[in-house]
């Protein structure tokens, strides 16, 4: 399967992404689910949090943690938008 191009990131809540991809698709990732992991630990403290960014589509924090976009694709949720017209 190809998965649509990750292009931004935005730090939503405690542990919580908004991803916004190419093709137009926004989701949301609840990045809990990897906090058994120590590799991850230092992402539970907001401040650090905050500092995501995409670096050649991939989620990467200052430290090196970073996440591949097949997974995070995959774990996360597309978010229904509303078109309105006027």
């Amino acid at each position: 399967m190809e998965y649509p191009n990750l292009i931004n990131v935005i730090p939503i809540d405690h542990l919580k992404l908004k991803l916004f991809y190419g093709n137009g698709e926004q989701r949301i990732v609840d990045l809990s689910i990897y906090m058994i992991s120590d590799y991850f630990k230092q992402l539970e403290n907001w401040l650090y949090f905050k500092k995501v960014e995409v670096v050649n589509g991939v989620v990467t924090w200052p430290n090196e943690q970073d996440i591949a976009p097949e997974t995070l694709y995959l774990d996360s949720s597309p978010i229904n938008q509303v078109l309105v017209t006027v």
